[in-house]
């Protein structure tokens, strides 16, 4: 099985349980075409040349690089595999969807990929069927609450640090007002709930006084990625696009 975890700051591709690519998801592009892709962000201030990022707050920026890079970390593979299964951001909307089987279906015959949600993937990589997984991604805060295996509410909230932070202990405290909100405005979460917190960047602390009544635990971005990848070898369910 072919699985595959692209986002904002990863793209992770493992061939049966063996990772064949694992790198930051940027493109350097010329003349408006994808020529080379990059291996880490730092390339992202020290380059001269123009790089995209494919993929932005979990949505596909830019459809032709967001292809080309797929298609070359597919191509990794020693072998193509019967069934490819992708952990796509829950916030993507249905055309996104329907890109990434297209792609497939084009480059492989007549093979669709299974599509399942990351916080799915992820919960089921604990051996969980129900939970609350929380993200902070470079300029977006989301959450999905998890029960029998669908996402029964998501919200989500864009901010600016730039406009309303000066230093790392403010824009911590900003972090926190934005969850508590998402939080607060939930119709679905019960306190049995455990809330499973992380962050693309780095590790921000939420503060446990305004969090006491909710199980919230904290997670690293790079144990984050793995477990989504080994939810996606259990029996996951795809999406069915209408």
């Amino acid at each position: 099985m072919l699985k595959i975890y692209a986002s904002d700051e990863r793209l992770i591709v493992y061939d049966d349980n063996e990772r064949i690519w694992d790198t930051f998801p940027g493109v350097v592009s010329e003349n408006n075409r994808p020529v080379d892709f990059i291996l880490s962000e730092n390339e992202l201030d020290n380059s001269s040349r123009r790089i995209v990022r494919p993929f932005k707050g979990g949505v596909i920026s830019s459809y032709v690089d967001a292809e080309w890079l797929l298609r070359k970390a597919i191509r990794q593979s020693k072998k193509l595999r019967p069934l490819c299964r992708i952990a796509v951001n829950p916030g993507s909307g249905g055309i996104e969807l329907r890109a990434m089987q297209d792609w497939y279906h084009k480059w492989y015959n007549k093979q669709l990929p299974e599509l399942v949600y990351e916080p799915i993937a992820f919960l089921k990589g604990l051996d969980l069927y129900e939970g609350v997984v929380l993200t902070q991604r470079a300029s977006m805060i989301e959450l999905s609450i998890v029960r029998e295996n669908e996402i029964i509410e998501y919200k989500s909230s864009y901010f600016n640090l730039d406009c309303n932070c000066r230093d790392v202990n403010q824009e911590n405290h900003y972090i926190e007002k934005i969850i508590k909100r998402i939080v607060n405005e939930c119709n679905n979460l019960d306190c049995s709930l455990p809330i499973y917190f992380t962050s693309y960047k780095e590790l921000y602390e939420l503060s446990d006084n305004d969090f006491d009544q909710y199980q919230i635990k904290r997670i690293d971005y790079d144990n984050f990625c793995m477990n989504i990848i080994n939810g996606l070898g259990s029996d996951s369910i795809p999406l069915v696009l209408e």
